[in-house]
């Protein structure tokens, strides 16, 4: 009897923590649900990114804030942040050394380039050894005509980008959108008017990969003032705001303060120079 009496005190001990335990953890479930409930909705989840986008561009807002007191964006330098990092790219990333933001060293792009050529550029990878890469393809690869689909360009990029992050584990590989191209551009090719297609098959691929991605599309938006004259290339005056962008997207965290990061500027620091970019 005694026996039995210790076996139901210890049982019933057992019940009333474990009952009490399930309420717990039955509130949290039920909150999660809640919360889940509250943005089940298309419209819910379009005001929660555009939420998001509004917060990227305040912090661009406020790292330009210095420029635009002093009298204009060529005060601003947010290129002590590229210190340790690559652009690789096409023609449109070549402007970052044309217009000598950054040495050509680290900017490895060429007009024509394709997420193909990115084999071309792994010695000079592993020579520089950084701690940032943005990747800027695109338009080459739609204009190309070397890939049927976005579907299948997406494809040979997955392939492209395991292949660096097995190459370099300790790299973080930073991919931006497809700029988009005014009307006269799309005038002058058919598959130019391809480049949402794909730049949304490019940005679901990141969404989907958990992959650092730069939506520069509010970005050029703001800035249609700044498309050069063939509607595909963009002015001097833009590169400081893209890689502000590029910034907010790799560097800076939600709790950081955009004006205060550290970033030192070192001897990659350069001047603006006048003139357009030509080639694509």
């Amino acid at each position: 009897m005694i026996a039995f009496l210790i076996i139901l005190v210890c049982f019933l001990v057992f019940f009333f923590i474990h009952r009490s335990n399930v309420k717990k953890e039955r509130a949290v479930v039920e909150k999660g649900v809640a919360f889940l409930n509250s943005i089940d909705s298309e419209d819910a989840l379009a005001a929660t990114e555009k939420a998001i986008k509004e917060q990227r561009q305040d912090a661009i807002t406020k790292l330009l804030s210095e420029a635009a007191a002093e009298g204009g964006e060529s005060s601003f330098d947010p290129w002590g942040y590229f210190n340790d990092s690559v652009i690789m790219g096409d023609s449109r990333a070549v402007g970052f050394y044309v217009f000598e933001y950054l040495p050509e060293s680290r900017v490895l792009a060429a007009a024509g380039n394709t997420i193909q050529t990115i084999d071309d550029h792994l010695d000079d990878l592993k020579a520089l050894n950084p701690s940032y890469v943005f990747l800027c393809y695109g338009l080459n690869d739609i204009t190309s005509g070397r890939w049927s689909s976005a579907e299948d360009w997406i494809k040979d990029y997955k392939s492209y980008y395991k292949k660096l992050n097995e190459m370099f584990p300790d790299t973080t590989f930073v991919i931006n959108s497809i700029l988009p191209t005014t009307d006269k551009a799309t005038a002058t090719s058919d598959r130019v008017k391809l480049v949402p297609e794909y730049a949304e098959a490019l940005e679901k691929f990141c969404e989907e990969n958990s992959i650092l991605f730069v939506d520069c599309d509010q970005l050029a938006e703001n800035h249609q003032d700044m498309v050069d004259v063939d509607g595909i290339h963009y002015m001097r005056t833009f590169y400081p705001y893209w890689a502000a962008e590029m910034i907010v997207t790799a560097y800076i965290s939600d709790e950081d303060d955009p004006t205060a990061a550290g970033a030192e500027a070192g001897d990659d620091t350069a001047q603006e120079t006048e003139g357009t970019e030509e080639t694509q």
